[in-house]
């Protein structure tokens, strides 16, 4: 608005000092002598053009400089109404210099001159014969007026007998040689005396007849000065006064005029010429200079739409749909703001739409990551190419690895290097080969242990991927496992006792009754027979016991105990075994709340097969360490001697699973059920430090 402002003011201000200054241009204007000052004001004008010209120049080059939309385009547009404003006015400018030169030399051709010399010789002429027939006429009065003095008249008496004469005249006076009335003949018209001075005695009275013409309001008198000697002794002037008619006066006026504007003209030739040639180069500037403002109004305009259209534009890319297009044009530029603005409004439609639906899948995705979250089974999405889609965090509890890193790749693509990874692959390759909710049930190895997984595949519609789903089951397969096996065991039990009391009482009567009745060499073998049966008796009675201890619930007698110190009583029943006993027992106290004398069985049960293990080396030696870590007690027993196998780490705890030849299987099922049943863990494995094997119990500590 700001230059819509200044151009129209400068407009206006230009336009009416410019017709000011061509009205001054005339010679006979009111104006003219204040043309000097008037094109002064147009070339202040023009300079200030100029300056807002120059300005606006300036800042559309630091515009485009800056890159500011739209700059580029007014730019182009101001250079095209440049050329248009420029060069047609420089152009009409040259033409009309020369017109204004040729038109003005032929305006004081010889032609002209004679014209208006022969037209004032006409009119001449034409006023001459008047004045010739107004001297006769005055003449002709002057003789009756000077017969009637020589005949001692008085001008009282002369004058109405010659009342006819005088009535052809406007005003007749008589004066004495000093210019002073003497009497008036005639003067109906109330005409002024004529200015007579005795300076113009001599002229008068030489001629005898002098005529001459005067103006009294505007309009043309004839006028007879007539010198007269009735007698030697007087003389007198006659003045006759008569209007001329107003055809002649007004031509003889108007030549007169003409031919002093004429000679004025050529005086003023070469000026009048430098004041036209300015007078059209200030109104050449003053178009130019206002027709570039308005090319840099209009081309303003013109971007203006577009600035706006690429502001919303910028303004929609951030995702504000709020901003309007305030345009009122009735052009392309008006209807395409209009149509901007539908656009906007149904992007802004389409945007809602899209929260409120995007909420409400937010809402469902959450509620169902929640549902996941607290799913313990695994769940993961894949798509149709392999790629893991989703999974939660069960999956990675269960498989005790993250799948971040492999996310960016197809499972088939999955490296072999690690065996979780490899044996992850063989469950989905199987799982996935299975149909529709049918169950697979999977042994999955996660470091030393064996992990029972049993899972279910579903196919998405559109073959847009599969959705597996499993869970770790190897508790529920283990307390199966246990339950079958405790149920074995107790019946094994049950049946083994029974017979086994009769056959070792039997036995030792055999002997008692055969023993005195045989030969020494036949009492030896009986007698070694009978102790074999004792003691296979006795093996299959400490058998029939492991049955019973690991089929029956035991009820725990909680007391708190120091652990430590516990270890230190057990292993005094170890001192002169052909073994080094190594304690390595925590500074402090690890106070635990157990059954005293299930924690001594397993005690018991670990140092003696560490005992068995470490006697495969020549220095037996078994370690056992206690620290405390996190709140729990950590308890492990160590020995340098044999090695568990992979399949006995894998499957150790397990009943009547054993590496030993000798061995039942159920010391190590026992020791884990005591432990688990005091709330604590038990592992076992290799030791890598050295040869030989440890194991492992955390018990939580009390208080």
């Amino acid at each position: 608005m700001r230059l819509r402002n200044i151009l129209l003011f400068l407009l206006v201000l230009s336009g009416i000092t410019l017709y000011m200054l061509s009205v001054a241009t005339g010679v006979t204007s009111k104006l003219s002598e204040y043309f000097w000052i008037l094109l002064g004001f147009n070339v202040l004008i023009i300079f200030s053009l100029l300056f807002v010209l120059g300005k606006q120049f300036w800042k559309l080059k630091q515009d485009v400089k800056n890159r500011v939309y739209g700059a580029k385009l007014s730019e182009s547009m101001i250079k095209r109404f440049t050329l248009v404003a420029v060069l047609p006015g420089l152009f009409l400018f040259a033409v009309s210099t020369q017109f204004i030169l040729h038109s003005i030399n032929s305006w004081f051709g010889d032609g002209t001159r004679e014209a208006l010399d022969r037209s004032l010789s006409l009119s001449r002429v034409a006023l001459d014969n008047f004045s010739t027939r107004m001297t006769s006429d005055a003449q002709l009065a002057g003789l009756k007026i000077k017969y009637g003095l020589s005949m001692g008249q008085s001008f009282a008496n002369i004058f109405p007998s010659i009342s006819i004469d005088l009535s052809k005249f406007d005003q007749v006076l008589v004066m004495d040689r000093f210019g002073s009335i003497l009497k008036i003949g005639n003067n109906p018209s109330k005409l002024p005396w004529p200015y007579f001075a005795e300076l113009d005695w001599p002229m008068i009275s030489n001629n005898t007849i002098y005529t001459d013409t005067t103006l009294i309001d505007d309009k043309l008198y004839s006028e007879v000065f007539l010198h007269i000697y009735p007698n030697e002794n007087n003389e007198y002037i006659l003045f006759f006064r008569k209007k001329v008619p107003g055809n002649i006066a007004s031509d003889v006026q108007l030549i007169k005029a003409a031919n002093q504007n004429y000679a004025e003209l050529t005086y003023q030739k070469e000026g009048l010429q430098t004041i036209f040639i300015l007078t059209l180069l200030v109104s050449t500037l003053l178009s130019i200079f206002t027709a570039l403002l308005a090319a840099f109004f209009f081309s303003r305009k013109f971007v203006e739409p577009l600035i706006v259209l690429s502001d919303s534009t910028s303004a929609i890319s951030m995702g504000d749909f709020s901003k309007k297009n305030l345009i009122a044009r009735d052009d392309e530029l008006g209807q395409l703001c209009e149509e901007f603005n539908y656009m906007t409004e149904q992007l802004q439609l389409a945007r809602r739409n899209y929260k409120n639906l995007y909420r409400k899948q937010q809402e469902a995705r959450k509620y169902f990551e929640s549902v996941l979250l607290h799913l313990t089974t695994g769940v993961i999405t894949l798509d149709s190419y392999g790629y893991v889609k989703t999974y939660n965090t069960s999956v990675e509890n269960i498989l005790k690895f993250s799948l971040e890193p492999y996310l960016e790749e197809p499972w088939q693509d999955w490296p072999n290097d690690d065996i979780q990874i490899s044996f992850l692959k063989a469950f989905i390759h199987q799982l996935l080969k299975q149909p529709d909710g049918k169950s697979l049930e999977f042994q999955y190895s996660v470091n030393d242990s064996i992990q029972v997984l049993l899972g279910r595949v579903a196919e998405l519609e559109g073959g847009k991927g599969s959705v597996l789903v499993f869970d770790d089951v190897t508790k529920l397969v283990t307390a199966q496992k246990e339950a079958a096996w405790g149920e074995v065991a107790r019946r094994l039990a049950h049946e083994i006792k029974n017979p086994l009391t009769p056959i070792q009482l039997s036995a030792e009567r055999v002997q008692f009754k055969l023993a005195s009745k045989l030969d020494e060499t036949d009492a030896q073998i009986l007698k070694k027979s009978t102790d074999t049966i004792v003691k296979q008796v006795a093996a299959l009675k400490e058998m029939v016991e492991s049955f019973r201890n690991y089929a029956r619930s035991v009820t725990l007698n909680l007391v708190q105990i120091d652990l430590n110190e516990l270890v230190r009583e057990v292993l005094l029943l170890y001192e002169g075994v052909d073994c080094t006993f190594v304690a390595n027992l925590s500074n402090i106290e690890l106070i635990v709340q157990v059954d005293s004398t299930s924690i001594r069985q397993v005690l018991h049960n670990i140092l003696k097969n560490a005992l068995e293990a470490a006697r495969e080396d020549e220095h037996p030696e078994v370690i056992i360490h206690s620290e405390r870590i996190n709140g729990e007690a950590i308890l492990i027993i160590y020995n340098n001697g044999k090695s568990f196998s992979q399949y006995m780490i894998q499957h150790a705890f397990e009943p009547y699973v054993t590496d030993k030849m000798d061995g039942t299987g159920l010391g190590l099922a026992v020791v884990k059920k005591i432990i688990e049943e005091h709330g604590g863990r038990v592992t076992l494995s290799n030791r890598k430090d050295s040869v030989g094997a440890y194991v492992k119990i955390t018990l939580s500590i009390n208080g």
